[in-house]
């Protein structure tokens, strides 16, 4: 899901999507 125009951040963590 990290391929947005930004890399969106998970509910429960504070790094990109990727690394979720």
């Amino acid at each position: 899901m990290g391929v947005g125009p930004a890399p969106q951040r998970h509910p429960r963590g504070r790094v990109p999507d990727r690394y979720g």
